[in-house]
């Protein structure tokens, strides 16, 4: 009989729980959690993110290995978020729910030859929730390079172009991690 008594007990508890969760009672608002830096060089690296901003000149990372030719891909991205990859590039566009709104066609390029940039499309979308890139490092010239940065750029992908704004690049391993809150291009930036 009390294992019974006990079997009620956790079932009402546990229902209990359950309506409790349910309710539309308020809740403590959820404290804002700093994203951890893994910058490689510490402030040296965050200073093109931080003091970046504007504009200049910047030359581009080089890829250890050239594209022979363009390498697009596209997809359907939706409310509940989704992800991109162009392998031979190794970047990866990760979506979170709600980026977009609507259902929209993503194309991401990477323009053929050894400069480390892409083209998104649509040209201008602009995200609700910042949108993350991941670069993998190894197929690029910048493992162990002080300062590297992203640049939002327009125009053709040259070895240096001008910078519209300066990003933050982290490095996490052999990944190099930025977020973008709206379509165009972008360059990892060596200065």
């Amino acid at each position: 009989m009390p294992r019974v008594r006990f079997f009620i007990a956790s079932l009402a508890l546990g229902a209990s729980f359950l309506i409790a969760g349910c309710t539309d009672l308020p809740t403590a608002p959820t404290p804002e959690v700093a994203e951890p830096s893994y910058l490689l060089g510490g402030v040296l690296q965050s200073l093109g993110g931080v003091l970046g901003g504007g504009s200049g000149e910047v030359t581009v990372l080089e890829r250890r290995r050239a594209l022979a030719q363009d390498e697009v891909e596209s997809r359907w991205i939706g409310p509940g978020g989704g992800s991109l990859r162009l392998r031979d590039a190794g970047l990866t566009i990760y979506f979170p729910p709600n980026a977009v709104r609507t259902w929209t066609r993503i194309t991401v390029t990477a323009p053929a030859g050894d400069l480390v940039g892409y083209h998104f499309a649509p040209h201008g979308l602009e995200f609700n929730r910042p949108v993350t890139l991941v670069q993998d490092m190894l197929k690029t010239e910048g493992l162990g390079l002080l300062g590297l940065s992203v640049a939002y750029f327009e125009g053709d992908l040259e070895p240096s172009v001008t910078a519209l704004e300066s990003l933050t690049l982290r490095i996490l391993g052999l990944l190099g991690i930025f977020k973008i809150e709206h379509f165009s291009g972008y360059v990892i930036a060596t200065n």
